[in-house]
């Protein structure tokens, strides 16, 4: 065993932060939405002489030698005998001894086990032994093979035990003890050990805040990475054939990382103290039941096990620790070659549960026997009298979570004077929350474990620095419970504030985060109350469990540190009750915080001081400057792209070829708030905004409808608001569900009614308010969504309602909630341009809208600047800019203000970075920025990604590489999906696609061939069916074919919906309605995906005709496509067998008349898994395709092949009966069963008049020629590659007014009362939308 030098003290420990006992919230019961597994890693292959070798770890003990409950609180024997206990040395011995027994063959494994720190301090066991000589016999009988605690003399005293034992004390990599002799020789910087065999290196190495965190003498600390890469070199020269190194250290789990990045040679790294539990594949699974069959009782981890990090010689590293307290026992296993290289690792870590657990742990004799033993001293410690109190200090809810509590000013008072008698930073306040006590202090004589037993938490002190404002910020946060202002009910979650040297007044009276009417900080100097200064700085003393942002306190969280002291607030309490005897003046309230009118004396005004008036709260507000670094429609496209947006092979992405990936949008994000924390005193702060769409264009989302892989790679960036998409609904609701509730970041979308599904209710929120990183200012963000997207995905039973009443609800409700102290209200939208410029224009209160959907380029002026080159050296590969960044809207309702609205393209190719500077009135005064490029090291713009969230990635891609990577055929010839092509025209991958369906069905083996089609041109093979025409919308279409071989992952990509094959029997009426339906919008200047690509029919049409009579000629073409002699005129009144897809068979896209035939509904195929078949059936022939004149546009006379005039008779003239031989209609597919523009969704119900949705759109779609808003690409298609051709596909800005965007359409939401041309005929179409006779494809 060996152990690693630490840093809690012999009063103290660090604490544990959970959110499940402080807020006294019930669990919330969810479902295991990921397969808990054990992490694996294969780097290469091995030979003859690789070695696996077990390795045991734990952390951050805090003198746990007996059992606790799940949060900390020491074990009874009725807690043991109820199998509510966890850990405990006991358990641990069993659990080390089991795992030694090997990897479940009959040879055991050769097995490590290593302890990494923070062992003996945060319970009275540290207290009574301080010499931790029962530790160090416990230790011994765990079995470690390879520590460092605070307080000199004991210290010295704990390593001579631990090498008595032979177990090594590490960490001398980066700890000089040449000052401190007695120390000298028991602090080492690296162990070898014999293990199987094999000799291994274990180097040590101990977190530098130790200088500041106990009494460290004269040792010396040196920073982490540099010393521990010195340390190796020196291991490397001094033991030659020691080839696996592990390093073992106490800094954190950010620490371990950088050791693991950047320290060449290493095989594992084993952490402690920053009490990280990592856990499953992705980091997104809970931990194992601490509940058995709760599965929602599993602990949240914070990161995979193990964590992979790329390290300096380009293998991976893992990283792991072990939680804390005992209550798990890490084991990873990992494979080197001889040369030591790290080969794979797999492992998780070990439940020590009590029988009422989901992994119980027997407790071992032997252990037992020796905790018995040493217990006497601590039971009687525990009955020993520290002090008395003239009456009792309640903890009950009733007085800690609804006013001043005396127990809560004791909390504090100890807190403020053990930390003004052992600092130097004497802190300016205390606030603690009020659930922290869970047990009374009894009046009379109080014992150490009357105080172990209120405060059980373990929960260390920590100091942070907050502007004034976000004092007021937390306050209004533990004042923030609808219960306090119903009647004088008690709160059930434990966020109420106890304080000292503060005192407040508060009016529960009011609503929620507007309660406080005034502040005030004590000055110990002057011994005086002085009004709290909302942009002065002060240091506020709190739990560590606060100081994370526990109890919703999201202020602490973005508050920076002073100090982290590593004391226990239960010793800290104990100490100060000492001090203070023989009595101490606790008998009541002393008015810290007081209810206005409520309390004697106590009168409060209208409103604080800070918000009186309009000037007050611009004076009590502080000026900021505010990043926004954004992105949108990523569309799955999680690994790097090429230029044109296809995926990148490794060997181009080595070469810096590529762009994009969210492992490059994390290392930007990661490095702009590195930079804005390496300065502490400036006001700024970095927000991070997802505009949505990030579903559907790889094969991740096809293999895992959970998005998994995307939430993992969100988290990992750190996203701070997400706006649903039309496509995040494209899998249904269950899936959609089960996406969120992987994300950390809150859900946004404010015109989304789910009351029909209070699951995905609970997920979803209209805005979310958030601290501005240290400055103490807070933010709103609002989302909306396009509603269209209820006809484009499967969004029902849900409803998306028109987006400027939601906006303005949404807004209004935010201000109503938090006051005039949130001015600054950002736009979060994936609706277009059109939509949000309606919004900028009616709604004044937003300061800036970030959107999507759209996918446009903005760039500097716009215009046709030339963004980033994307080749070094060659500014012409810059893309060029559609519009300016940012894009203005002016406000209508506040005059002379402009709205600035960002998109950043798409498939994650650039991050927006957008700097808002405001005043403190929360004006903006300025902005800058521009989209950043994600390039690789041969674009003008090089982004390193990051190691860790490409790892992650790359283990998703692992589960789908096998199967994706399947030659199925080859095609001689690039297929191009990329639209606007095939939204307008005939393309060579629609027709390769249509015909290969057709011909598949009919060698398809079905029990359905006795159902013909009325055409004389049908033929039934035995066994099967014989379709006359394939219709396919070509929104269904989202990658190509490339030239060269066809693999499944291809054909994947090229169809990702899930959608089946639907056939249906249509009248020659029908059909031609369809037909018409088809090119409806195809004089759009980015065509929706309804235009058809087909076969077994030809057609012409005029996009320049009315809407409704475009259609010129269409025919039944069932022989050659080269011979247009054999066409055959489509009979109205016959019928016709259609091959199409599950979504437009029940009207998506509009296609009502093919949901009003009945359907066959026993075929039950996959499009994409039917057409892989066909080309697999061609056994190696290429897949042949080309344009066949099956559509014409005939945008002129002159076009070869187009008819003088329309030729049409599309009317029957009575309704034609079915042929006997034609199936009953079927129902429609449910909304789980197929996919989005393409997805399978039934018509909605129109909404009820005057309800919500009623009324038309806020947006139409563009009249011909209406719109200058233009993406270089389509979803899933393949973009051109940036050129002066690329950019002349768009149309021209507009001639003045470069920087605002084209006017809306007549009759959208921006205002316009006439209603003729275009706004009658959107306004006629969007009646029979809502009527469901219609539905429309975005």
């Amino acid at each position: 065993m060996a152990v690693i030098l630490s840093t809690d003290q012999a009063s103290g420990a660090r604490g544990v932060q959970h959110s499940m006992v402080h807020t006294r919230r019930a669990a919330v019961e969810q479902p295991p939405l990921l397969r808990p597994r054990r992490r694996s890693l294969t780097q290469s292959a091995g030979d003859s002489t690789n070695t696996t070798v077990r390795v045991l770890h734990y952390n951050d003990l805090y003198a746990r030698i007996e059992a606790a409950q799940a949060f900390g609180k020491a074990c009874t024997g009725a807690d043991e005998t109820a199998g509510i206990c966890f850990g405990g040395m006991a358990r641990l011995v069993t659990a080390a001894r089991a795992a030694r027994g090997g990897g479940g063959g009959s040879s055991p494994l050769p097995t490590l086990t290593l302890d990494a720190g923070d062992v003996s301090s945060g319970t009275l066991w540290g207290v009574v032994y301080p010499g931790r000589n029962i530790t160090a016999r416990l230790q011994a009988l765990v079995g470690v093979d390879a520590m460092f605690e605070a307080g000199l003399p004991a210290l010295t005293a704990y390593l001579t035990a631990l090498n008595a034992s032979g177990i090594p004390a590490l960490g001398g990599c980066n700890v000089d003890a040449g000052l401190e002799p007695a120390l000298a020789g028991l602090i080492r910087k690296w162990a070898v050990k014999s293990v199987g065999g094999v000799q291994v290196g274990i180097l040590g190495y101990v977190t530098t805040d130790t200088r500041s965190l106990t009494a460290t003498g004269g040792l010396r600390f040196a920073e982490v990475v540099p010393a521990m890469q010195a340390c190796v070199a020196e291991f490397q020269k001094e033991h030659p054939g020691v080839k696996l190194l592990i390093a073992l250290g106490h800094a954190g789990y950010e620490v371990d990382q950088q050791v693991a990045a950047q320290v060449p040679g290493l095989a594992l790294v084993v952490g402690g103290h920053s009490q990280t539990f990592l856990y499953g594949t992705t980091g997104l699974e809970r931990g194992p039941p601490l509940v058995a069959g709760d599965a929602s009782s599993g602990q949240a981890p914070q990161g995979p096990y193990p964590t992979l990090v790329n390290g300096p010689t380009g293998d991976m590293v893992p990283v792991v620790q072990a939680g804390s307290l005992s209550r798990y026992l890490g084991q990873i296993d990992i494979t080197v070659n001889g040369a030591g290289r790290l080969l794979s690792a797999t492992g998780a870590p070990i439940l020590l549960g009590g029988a009422g657990s989901s992994h119980p742990v027997e407790r071992d004799a032997a252990a037992l026997a020796a905790i018995a033993e040493a217990a006497a001293p601590v039971r009687a410690l525990e009955s020993q009298v520290i002090g008395t109190l003239p009456a009792e200090l309640s903890a009950a809810p009733a007085v800690m979570l609804t006013g001043e509590a005396p127990l809560g000013n004791l909390i504090c008072d100890a807190m403020m004077w053990y930390m003004r008698n052992t600092s130097a930073l004497a802190p300016d306040a205390c606030l603690i929350n009020g659930g922290a006590a869970r047990a009374s202090l009894p009046a009379g004589n109080v014992t150490m474990a009357a105080v172990l037993t209120a405060l059980p938490f373990s929960n260390t002190l920590v100091v942070k620095r907050l502007r004034g404002l976000a004092v007021i910020s937390a306050l209004e946060t533990g004042l923030s419970s609808t219960v306090l202002g119903a009647g004088g009910g008690v709160p059930s979650t434990g966020e109420f504030p106890q304080v000292g040297g503060l005192r407040f007044r508060w009016q529960p009276a009011a609503g929620p985060q507007q309660r406080l009417r005034s502040v005030e900080v004590f000055n110990a100097s002057a011994g005086a109350w002085a009004p709290l200064q909302p942009c002065a700085w002060y240091a506020v003393l709190t739990n560590d469990y606060l100081a994370s942002g526990g109890d919703h306190y999201a202020s602490f969280g973005a508050a920076d540190a002073l100090t982290s002291n590593g004391v226990a607030k239960s010793l800290v309490v104990q100490e100060y009750i000492k001090a203070a005897m023989p009595a101490l003046p606790y008998s009541g309230s002393v008015a810290r915080s007081a209810r206005c009118n409520a309390t004697a004396g106590v009168a409060c005004t209208a409103a604080p001081p800070w918000a009186a008036s309009p000037a007050a709260a611009a004076a009590a507000s502080c000026p900021v400057s505010l990043t926004l670094l954004h992105y949108n429609d990523v569309h799955s496209r999680l690994d790097p792209q090429t230029a044109s947006a296809s995926p990148c092979s490794p060997a181009e992405d080595a070469a810096g070829g590529c762009y994009g990936g969210m492992a490059r949008i994390a290392a930007f994000v990661k490095s702009v708030r590195q930079q804005q924390q390496g300065d502490a005193a400036a006001a700024a702060a970095a927000l991070v905004l997802n505009a949505g769409d990030m579903t559907l264009g790889s094969l991740y989302d096809v293999a895992h409808n959970d998005r998994r892989t995307s939430a993992a790679a969100q988290n990992a960036v750190g996203e701070d608001a997400f706006v649903l998409g039309s496509h995040e609904f494209d899998f249904g609701l269950d899936a959609l569900v089960a996406y969120l509730r992987l994300l950390r970041a809150p859900v946004l979308v404010a015109n989304l009614n789910a009351s029909a599904r209070p699951d995905l209710a609970a997920l979803v929120r209209p805005y979310t308010v958030v601290e501005l990183g240290n400055t103490g200012v807070r933010a709103g963000i609002v989302g909306w969504t396009d509603p269209e997207g209820q006809f484009t995905s499967k969004v029902a039973p849900v409803l998306l309602t028109p987006v400027l009443p939601a906006v303005q609800s949404a807004v209004a409700a935010l201000k109503a909630e938090y006051g005039p102290l949130v001015n600054i209200i950002i736009g979060l939208s994936h609706a277009g341009l059109d939509q949000d410029g309606a919004v900028a224009a009616a709604v004044g209160d937003l300061d800036v809208i970030v959107g999507g959907k759209d996918q446009v380029f903005m760039y500097g002026t716009g215009n046709g600047t030339r963004g980033p080159a994307l080749t070094v050296g060659s500014d012409s590969s810059g893309q060029r800019a559609t519009l300016p960044y940012p894009t203005l809207g002016d406000s209508a309702v506040v005059e002379g203000k402009e709205v600035p609205m960002v998109q950043a393209f798409y498939a994650g190719r650039y991050v927006g970075r957008f700097t808002l500077n405001f005043t403190a009135a929360g004006d903006a005064t300025g902005w800058a920025g521009n989209p950043v490029l994600m390039g690789g090291n041969r674009s003008a713009s090089p982004i390193p990604p990051d190691p860790a969230v490409r790892q992650l990635i790359l283990q998703f891609a692992g589960e789908l590489t096998a199967a994706a990577a399947e030659v199925i055929g080859v095609s001689d010839v690039t297929l191009s999906g990329a639209r606007p092509a095939i939204r307008m025209a005939e393309v060579p991958l629609g027709n390769a696609v249509c015909d290969g369906l057709r011909a598949y069905l009919r060698t398809y083996d079905t029990t359905i061939g006795s159902m013909i089609s009325a055409s004389s041109s049908s033929s039934t093979s035995a066994g099967g069916l014989a379709t006359d025409v394939c219709l396919l919308n070509s929104g269904s279409f989202r990658a190509n074919i490339n030239q060269g071989t066809i693999t499944t992952g291809g054909i994947y990509s090229v169809l990702p919906f899930g959608n089946s094959i639907a056939v249906v029997n249509v009248t020659g009426a029908q059909l031609l309605a369809s037909l018409e339906n088809s090119v409806s919008a195809t004089d759009w200047t980015d065509p929706p995906g309804r235009f058809a690509q087909v076969s077994g029919v030809a057609f012409s049409y005029d996009p320049a005709a009315p809407v409704g009579a475009r259609l010129l000629s269409a025919a039944l073409r069932p022989g050659s496509d080269q011979s247009q002699s054999q066409q055959t005129p489509i009979n109205p009144c016959a019928h016709y067998l259609v091959l199409t897809n599950d979504f437009m068979s029940t009207g998506g896209d509009g296609y009502a008349d093919l949901a009003a035939a009945p359907k066959i509904d026993s075929l039950k195929l996959s499009l994409e898994v039917a057409f892989m078949d066909y080309v697999r059936g061609l056994q190696g022939a290429p897949l042949m395709s080309g344009v066949y004149q099956r559509i014409l546009r005939c945008e002129n006379s002159t076009v070869p092949g187009c008819p003088a005039a329309r030729a049409l008779n599309a009317t029957c003239p009575a309704a034609a009966p079915l042929p006997s031989t034609s199936p009953a209609p079927s129902p429609a597919p449910s909304s789980s069963s197929g996919g989005g523009n393409g997805a399978a969704s039934p018509p909605p119900s129109p909404p009820p008049t005057g309800g919500a949705g009623a009324g038309p759109a806020s947006s139409p779609p563009p009249p011909p020629g209406g719109s200058s808003i233009q993406a270089d690409t389509g979803v899933g298609g393949t973009p051109p590659s940036p050129s002066p051709a690329t950019a002349s596909q768009s149309p021209p800005p507009p001639s003045s007014g470069a920087s605002r965007p084209p006017p809306a359409p007549p009759g959208n939401s921006a205002g316009n009362s006439a209603l003729c041309g275009w706004g009658l005929v959107w306004l006629v179409f969007r009646a029979l939308v809502s009527a469901g006779v219609v539905q429309l494809l975005l």
